[in-house]
Parts: structure tokens; sequence; C-alpha cells
């Protein structure tokens, strides 16, 4: 019978994996379903300069990953905030725009 030897799992190049850029992208996964459900709540115009801010964010944490990933939880965060402020401040425009017409 072979001996066995006792294995380590270490990362490839010897450094440890943040888990922060995983949930960043969790994070920026959740908010991309409070933008398309929104459609609900909002004009489709909204709602596409929503998703255009969303595949931005999505296009700036692919090209953070590598170079600083402690930031993509951040910009998870980002996300929900940009969605609350374009929901919540275009309510509250459309409703002042509904009084100035009166």
């Amino acid at each position: 019978m072979a001996r066995r030897r006792k294995v380590r799992p270490v990362p490839a190049g010897g450094a440890t994996i943040s888990p922060a850029p995983f949930i960043g992208l969790c994070l920026l996964a959740a908010a991309f379903f409070l933008y398309a459900a929104s459609v609900v709540l909002a004009p489709w115009w909204v709602v596409l300069i929503g998703l255009a801010l969303w595949a931005a964010l999505v296009v700036t944490s692919v090209r953070w990953w590598e170079p600083s990933p402690g930031r993509l939880p951040w910009l998870g965060v980002t996300a929900v905030v940009l969605w609350a402020v374009l929901m919540i401040g275009g309510g509250i425009a459309f409703h002042w725009h509904g009084l100035w017409r009166r």
C-alpha cells in the first residue's frame, strides 16, 4: 500500500483568494433584477437608462476584477443605491412636474 502524503490546498501562485470580487458581482447580479423589474414603476426610457448604467457598472467591475478586487463590493452597493436614487428621484421629479402643470 502506498503512503498518502498530506496536501494543503494552495491557490496558484501562492496568493490567497479574496471573496470581495465575488460578493461585488453577486450584488451587481441582484441589482440587475431591481433595474429590470423597474419597468413596473418607471417609464421604459428610465428603465433603459438604468440598465445602461448597470451595464457600465458591470463593465467597470470586470475591468477592476484583477487590479483592485476590494472595490467590487462597493461597486455593487453603488448599483443598489443608484437604483434607489433613480427611482426615488424620478418619482419626485414626476410629482413636481405634475404639480407645476396644474
